[in-house]
């Protein structure tokens, strides 16, 4: 199978289970919203956001370089595998003390401790399935980790929303992800040894001192770009109670706030799997030949911006529909949060593509630097706006943030690698978006289902029309 069809089909598999597992996971959020309210909905997404931070430093960076050194020479795995595991289980212990002692001391709820405290459990299995995967990754055998995703969502909703109608809380619905997480980190070890046998746990203290440099660049970088990603959550949970009074009341807007950014996690989701499909085939792009490296990702900046223009335009126009069935009339505060946060993927779209780029030619260290620079900017940014307007000021700290991030790395691009034309690539699709939005936006009060169609049915003719594909 060549590269286009074997990307094509890693990227369905990875798509059909990612896009499930967000789409469950927006059931799972609708059913907390619904049984606890925007308070029980903020403290579970406090929980999930908070520990995500200190997932990338238990890692340790090295998930991206077990992924681009196998993808070279697959004999590898044999050597990275045991010396990630015990890197990593070094690491893990290390996050999960800190994590625990530092949410201590911010004096937090005592279901919220305990359900942290649960939580090292989950951020250690989670480090070696994360090894585990970017060996998967790197062979190009992604139906398995889709099977392993897919199967943990499904045990992890169905149980919670089990859990929730018998009068379940929060702690327990963190239970529940900690033993999917376990469950999927047993099945993970199964098929790896299904398809190299059983991995001989020799470490190689060596490679161990050479993968530091690297690994802490990585590291570095994983932990700023999940900084970036969810430090607007932990600054609601923390800073709208200047605007409101308490901690309750601050988790409610911290509620509305994750609601919105639910919906726009499901269409990361979609990005996501083509970049993970993607990565390895640039990997080795890269190092055989630097004109399929450069027609690739000029193609993919095309493709993906095809995708999320009209995706945002279309989210825009129905979001008060889709956010009062989705979550009822209580959150309706998070309707205009999600007009603003859903059109973070289109830039969002963009610079996964460059970072992968830079991460395949070896110029990771600008990729840290351009994630570093953005993540202080969405700081600033939330400093000022979310104590004035709340969840509106996260996501356009958001947006904005993530604008400045696609003007970083194009310039590291630029100057490291090749020219993208980038107006060029989105003056089709986002002149396609501005006629579907226009033309539609008198009939937003119809249906969902007879709404959508007639936008994709509006966007595609004026797009065809454009000859998106020709020179």
């Amino acid at each position: 199978m060549n590269s286009l069809p074997r990307l094509i089909a890693n990227t369905f598999a990875l798509l059909l289970a990612e896009l499930i597992q967000p789409l469950f996971s927006v059931i799972l959020v609708i059913a907390i919203s619904r049984y606890l309210g925007p308070t029980g909905l903020g403290q579970y997404s406090f929980i999930i956001t908070y520990v995500a931070i200190f997932e990338p430093v238990a890692a340790f960076g090295l998930r991206e370089i077990i992924t681009r050194e196998v993808a070279k020479d697959h004999t590898a795995a044999d050597r990275y595998l045991p010396t990630a595991f015990l890197l990593g289980t070094l690491a893990t212990v290390l996050c999960g003390v800190v994590m625990s002692v530092v949410v201590w001391l911010l004096s937090y709820p005592q279901e919220v401790l305990k359900a942290v405290y649960l939580m090292a459990l989950y951020v250690f299995c989670s480090t070696l399935k994360a090894y585990l995967f970017a060996f998967f990754q790197a062979i190009e055998r992604l139906k398995q980790t889709a099977l392993i995703s897919l199967g943990e969502t499904v045990f992890r909703v169905a149980g919670s929303l089990l859990l929730l109608t018998l009068g379940g809380q929060v702690l327990g619905l963190i239970s529940l992800l900690v033993a999917g997480r376990v469950l999927a980190l047993l099945c993970a070890l199964v098929m790896v040894r299904r398809v190299i046998g059983s991995i001989h746990y020799k470490i190689d203290l060596s490679l161990a001192k050479s993968l530091f440099p690297q690994a802490a660049t990585f590291c570095a970088t994983s932990l700023v770009f999940i900084l970036y990603w969810r430090v607007d959550l932990l600054m609601l949970t923390q800073m709208s109670g200047l605007a409101v009074a308490g901690y309750y009341a601050a988790s409610a807007v911290a509620g509305y706030y994750a609601a919105s950014y639910r919906i726009f996690d499901v269409c990361t989701f979609l990005f996501n799997s083509y970049i993970s499909a993607y990565y390895p085939q640039q990997a080795r792009a890269y190092a055989t030949s630097l004109t399929e490296f450069e027609s690739s990702a000029t193609k993919s900046v095309k493709f993906l911006s095809i995708v999320a223009l009209p995706l945002a335009m279309g989210f825009t126009l129905v979001a008060d529909q889709i956010i009062i069935l989705l979550y009822g009339k209580t959150f309706e505060g998070s309707i205009l949060t999600l007009k603003i946060l859903i059109w973070s993927i289109v830039p969002f779209a963009i610079v996964r593509v460059y970072s992968v780029c830079l991460v395949s030619s070896l110029h990771q260290s600008f990729d840290f630097a351009s994630n570093l620079l953005v993540l202080l900017v969405n700081v600033g940014l939330n400093l000022f706006l979310i104590p004035r307007w709340g969840a509106v000021g996260a996501s356009i700290a958001t947006l904005a943030s993530l604008c400045i991030f696609v003007v970083i790395e194009h310039f590291f691009i630029l100057r490291r690698l090749f020219h993208v034309p980038l107006l060029a690539l989105l003056w089709k699709p986002l002149v396609s978006t501005a006629i579907m939005g226009v033309v539609v936006f008198p009939f937003r009060a119809m249906g969902l289902y007879s709404l959508l169609p007639l936008a994709a049915v509006i966007y595609g003719a004026a797009l065809l029309s454009l000859r998106p594909f020709s020179s």
